[in-house]
């Protein structure tokens, strides 16, 4: 931010503009000009994905700044950019290196104030508690005036979170907290995120942890000596997470096997076996019996129906709060036809030849996807597909495949890709490679935030609970989001076994530019980091160390 000053005539010994011009990408400490020198800058500080957060100030009625042709000129050269707006950066607010750990309000006066919000961003929330946050207003940036420090307390009895509790990563969700998503240049607005952590193995290097549950709006009026501070809520949970999980067809999810007695006479290769649960229906030809028991899998024939949505954050944009909604919808027919017993040989030293039960058995299954994401009414990213797979699978016992014949077709995006593969013996529960080398599910986990349920919850598996892998509906991609920052928002599209396409991330103005960037690591094996401007809109994103636009 600067400011001009008219000159007397002959007063060439006076500045003819003061502020600072210094602005550029941060990054290990160092600042790149846009003539591409360099110089040392203190790293905007933040948790890893509001390190590059940065925000707009504007003072209203500030004149653009005005350069010659010849000081423009001299000021390219120097790397110099004269502003009449200024940048907050980082989630601790530096300004100018300095950090401020909070915003800037501009009164209808047009003086500064620094807003402190307590405890508001730090404090973990109980759901169903009500909210209160102590916010306090510095003067800021008047050397004219005297310090004044003036505190209000507000409340939000209920801020909108009365749905059911959900669970995340397995674990009952009984707190969340509040976070920063935007600001009005003026500072008198701000969205604030009520939010879940997941707590996991991996969550210091998951790039998506946070998972919004709704937002609230802290809004400043009038005089910053005699403010009027609100906090309200802007979208419930309700408005905030919405899903819906339909199957129809014979059967549920509830695991019941088809339990097969297997009887032989002594310890000679002489068998014969029922289907019958739990009733023993002796061949007459077994006159010294030997009874094992097996489990095997019922034939299924279903339809299954997940749509919902996800607000990912609510931004600023052209003066009124605008919703980011990543939305999906998902059909799949899954039929897996009547298994074909036969006996098998038991592990060494442990019964006669035919002990155990296998079976034979085909599967077809066929699916058709959509996700998009929408800033406001206006569809940045969208991605659409089907798949189909006829599987041949020969079993050993429940657990164990030993071998699947795979005959599978998957387009995306227009694009067929056709594939028959054999796959070898493995456990069957963790066999989620069907086809193409990929999950052929899509993780709610990693795409939704948990709330939004796209395969059976553990509730819904009653017996094994392993439903989602040993029938696993080919959906067609595995998605991932990278919350690089506030408004900074990727997505990640799993290629195959060690291939992820990174997407150019998604801004308040759409989609940044730039091509999809291949990589061999997941966006939850390392942290990354990204920070767009929000005076010249360049973006930074993919790094693996903390960047932001100052």
């Amino acid at each position: 931010m600067s400011t001009e000053f008219p000159l007397p005539i002959g007063a060439f010994d006076r500045p003819t503009i003061w502020g600072r011009p210094w602005h550029g990408l941060v990054s290990g400490g160092v600042l790149t000009l846009p003539n591409g020198s360099t110089m040392a800058h203190p790293q905007p500080a933040g948790t890893a994905d509001q390190a590059g957060a940065a925000y707009r100030v504007a003072v209203p009625g500030t004149p653009a700044v005005f350069r010659t042709t010849e000081q423009l000129a001299d000021d390219t050269a120097a790397g110099r950019q004269w502003r009449s707006v200024a940048t907050l950066s980082g989630s601790r607010m530096q300004l100018y290196g300095q950090h401020l750990d909070g915003w800037i309000y501009v009164d209808p006066a047009g003086a500064r104030w620094l807003v402190k919000t307590g405890t508001l961003l730090t404090a973990a929330v109980a759901l169903g508690a009500s909210i209160t946050a102590t916010i306090t207003l510095t003067r800021f940036g008047d050397f004219s005036a005297a310090p004044l420090v003036v505190t209000r307390t507000v409340t939000l009895a209920d801020p909108g979170q009365g749905a059911p509790i959900q669970a995340i990563s397995g674990a009952a969700l009984e707190t969340y907290w509040v976070m920063l998503c935007d600001l009005s240049p003026q500072g008198d607005r701000a969205a604030l995120m009520m939010h879940a952590l997941r707590f996991s193995a991996d969550a210091e290097t998951d790039n998506y942890t946070r998972y919004p549950l709704g937002y609230i709006e802290l809004a400043l009026t009038g005089a910053g000596s005699s403010p009027t501070v609100t906090l309200s809520v802007l979208r419930t949970r309700a408005q905030t997470i919405q899903s819906s999980y339909v199957v129809s067809g014979p059967g549920d999810f509830t695991y019941r096997p088809i339990l097969i007695d297997i009887w032989w006479n002594n310890k000679q290769d002489h068998a014969a076996y029922i289907t019958q649960d739990g009733v023993e229906t002796r061949p007459p030809e077994v006159t010294m019996p030997w009874n094992s028991e097996s489990t095997m899998l019922p034939a299924r024939t279903q339809h299954l129906s997940a749509t919902g949505f996800t607000l990912l954050a609510v931004w600023w944009v052209d003066g009124a709060w605008t919703d980011v909604v990543l939305s999906m919808e998902s059909d799949v027919d899954y039929h897996s036809a009547d298994p074909s017993f036969r006996l098998i040989a038991g592990a060494p030293g442990i019964g006669p030849p035919g002990c155990q039960a296998g079976c034979d058995r085909v599967v077809t299954i066929s699916s058709e996807f959509n996700v998009s994401i929408k800033v406001g009414d206006t569809q940045v990213y969208a991605t659409s597909g089907s798949n189909s797979a006829s599987i041949t699978e020969t079993i050993k016992q429940l657990s164990v495949l030993e071998s699947a014949v795979v005959t599978a077709s998957r387009t995306i995006d227009g694009v067929t890709t056709d594939e028959s593969r054999t796959v070898g013996e493995r456990d069957l529960y963790d066999l989620s490679n069907w086809s193409f080398n990929i999950p052929t599910y899509v993780s709610p986990v990693r795409l939704f935030g948990g709330p939004l349920k796209l395969s059976p919850s553990a509730a819904d598996r009653v017996g094994s609970g392993r439903w989602q892998v040993l029938d696993a509906p080919v959906v067609g991609r595995d998605f991932s989001l990278v919350r690089y920052s506030s408004h900074l928002i990727g997505v990640v599209a799993r290629e195959g076994d060690s291939s992820y396409l990174y997407l150019p991330p998604i801004t308040i103005s759409g989609a940044a530019a730039g091509s999809p960037q291949t990589r061999t690591f997941s966006p939850q094996s390392r942290r990354l980091y990204g920070s767009a401007c929000p005076v010249t809109g360049q973006v930074s994103w993919l790094a693996e160390s903390p960047v932001c636009w100052v």
